[in-house]
């Protein structure tokens, strides 16, 4: 877990939920950076020692053993490099009612599929509101959980994404392959959304100056020279 799963967001989020309901638990599965000092955010949380449950890095079959028997699930990230979640998969396989944030391939899913979470002012407003409805409404999370099972059955079989495949390099043989177009970023701006996500993840901030500054100068040494 990295600060681009928005622990301190969740933890937050989820101290408003446990005053309405404090038989939940919020079960944080695998392994902790170092960077991210969860002692501190759940204290400075409010919540007591017996609402939150830490693992640290578990086994993929104890890892699937709590994503199975969990109520709902959050799977918060920002920044993003536009990964797809194996995780996030993996719930929605599951039946899973989740909670997501709304960037990257998160924003692709379906409205039906799975509650998203705009990052913004409002992100932790956002989170509260969406647990507290799920919490009181038993049908709405059961059919949330339908809904994101029959998703994935449709449309993230292995059998789907191989035949996918095929039928794209079919049509590259073909010469009937649409063009993609110019790539909607340059690659200097992947590469500094890519150190961006992976320095957050490390729990740096805009305020650490004496490690982001060697930083910037080396990225724009590079870029200077890829320029040329």
């Amino acid at each position: 877990m990295t600060a681009a799963k928005r622990p301190a967001v969740l933890l937050r989020a989820f101290a408003h939920l446990h005053q309405r309901h404090p038989e939940a638990v919020c079960c944080l599965v695998g392994q902790v950076s170092p960077a991210v000092d969860l002692a501190g955010l759940i204290a400075d949380a409010g919540l007591p020692d017996d609402a939150v449950r830490v693992t640290g890095r578990v086994p993929l079959d104890v890892f699937l053993s709590y994503m199975a028997a969990t109520d709902v699930a959050v799977n918060l990230r920002y920044p993003t490099s536009g990964e797809t979640s194996g995780s996030v998969i993996r719930l929605l396989g599951l039946g899973v009612p989740t909670v997501v944030s709304d960037v990257g391939a998160f924003s692709e899913l379906p409205d039906e599929v799975c509650a998203r979470v705009p990052v913004d002012a409002w992100e932790e407003d956002t989170l509260v509101a969406i647990l507290e409805a799920l919490a009181a409404d038993d049908e709405l999370r059961r059919a949330m959980g339908a809904n994101a099972r029959r998703h994935i059955r449709t449309h993230h079989t292995l059998k789907g994404s191989a035949q996918a495949y095929v039928t794209f390099l079919e049509q590259v043989v073909a010469g009937e392959a649409e063009p993609v177009g110019p790539p909607a970023t340059s690659p200097q701006a992947e590469v500094i959304s890519d150190i961006a996500a992976t320095l957050a993840g490390w729990g740096i901030t805009e305020h650490d100056d004496a490690l982001l500054g060697p930083i910037a100068r080396a990225m724009a040494e590079l870029y200077l020279t890829t320029e040329v």
